[in-house]
């Protein structure tokens, strides 16, 4: 009898062990930590809205707002100290940056960003979720790992079509 409760014993301790061990080693590295469903402070989520090639983007927890046309991408809620006077309360002034030449160009005054999120409303809302490999994940991260993910097509430099480019600012600037 007491034979048989310390193999009892011994078959639960090695059942223990080694559910630990497939934890540790196989389900949390190649399960739980890609779907961020453990150390969610580390992750970034991404919500995006597509359309043809242009993308609405938020990302979290930074809460940044960009949109990408096929061509700029438009950094909304950075103060930029511009007034946008077009049209009263039409427009806001939106940090641009140009991707295919990764140059910043300043800021332009485009349609609010809730007229953007007017615009996207009829498209269903993605995510992505990432662990990113550095401790500064930025829009340049975001739009490259959309662009991995066939999201978007980022313009080769130089490359200026209008192909590219579905959705042109005076298209939405009729929508306000």
């Amino acid at each position: 009898m007491g034979y048989n409760i310390a193999l009892r014993l011994w078959v639960l301790v090695i059942a223990i062990t080694s559910a630990i061990l497939f934890t540790v080693s196989v389900l949390r590295p190649y399960f739980l930590e890609p779907l961020a469903l453990v150390d969610t402070n580390s992750t970034v989520q991404i919500v995006y809205q597509q359309i043809k090639n242009s993308v609405l983007v938020n990302m979290l927890p930074t809460e940044y707002w960009f949109w990408f046309n096929g061509r700029n991408i438009y950094v909304f809620g950075i103060p930029t100290g511009i007034l946008c006077d077009i049209e009263k309360d039409k427009h806001a002034a939106a940090f641009v940056i140009d991707i295919s030449q990764n140059n910043v160009t300043g800021y332009e005054c485009i349609s609010k960003l809730e007229d953007l999120q007017k615009y996207y409303s009829h498209v269903p809302k993605q995510y992505i979720f990432t662990r990113p490999k550095k401790k500064n994940f930025n829009i340049y991260d975001a739009v490259s790992l959309l662009a991995n993910r066939n999201i978007i097509t980022i313009p080769k430099k130089g490359q200026v079509n209008d192909v590219n480019v579905p959705i042109k600012l005076s298209a939405l600037k009729t929508l306000s």
